[in-house]
């Protein structure tokens, strides 16, 4: 027969203890790793978000001040000229109608943000900005693109139609 001591059941207990505790012990870390990473999911998606919404009020600070900087962007006679521009032998020409052309793609990858940002709701995308009046300012430049390259704004496509058509039925 098996004959333990004072001193082995002791160790014995010990041990089993101690094995408890390591089991406990990493099943705690499992559920507080799962916790983190459940929580992480979802501050990454409210960094996310106030990453696009800081990305948006940078974006119209631009827009406004390239406004302010380069006139013609408003000019509505030059945004009706400016493809002429575009292939002129005049340098200045070309150059101020391809700096227009950066700031009309400018405008409408921040209507596509914005887009992104409400999820399509217009009237949250209204109450933040004018986002009508940045389309109808390049309609020009929207309507010189050609179908494939109008699909690099698949999101917003149908969007930019309706403000378009909606305006020329006012």
């Amino acid at each position: 027969m098996l004959c333990f001591s004072t001193s082995d059941i002791i160790s014995i207990i010990q041990c089993g203890i101690s094995l408890f505790v390591g089991i406990f012990t990493i099943f705690i870390y499992l559920k507080i790793t799962k916790l983190a990473n459940s929580n992480n999911d979802k501050l990454n998606e409210i960094n996310k978000k106030n990453n696009l919404f800081n990305k948006l009020n940078s974006d119209l600070d631009r827009i406004v001040d390239y406004t302010i900087q380069y006139p013609y962007f408003d000019d509505l006679e030059y945004k009706s000229i400016y493809q002429n521009d575009l292939i002129s032998d005049n340098i200045e020409k070309r150059n101020t109608a391809l700096r227009y052309t950066a700031f009309a793609i400018m405008n409408f990858n921040f209507v596509e943000d914005l887009n992104t940002f409400y999820k399509g709701n217009e009237q949250e995308m209204e109450d933040y900005c004018d986002f009508k009046e940045l389309i109808l300012d390049h309609v020009n430049y929207w309507n010189t693109l050609q179908e494939n390259e109008k699909q690099g704004y698949h999101k917003i496509i149908t969007l930019i139609d309706n403000v378009i058509k909606e305006s020329k039925n006012i």
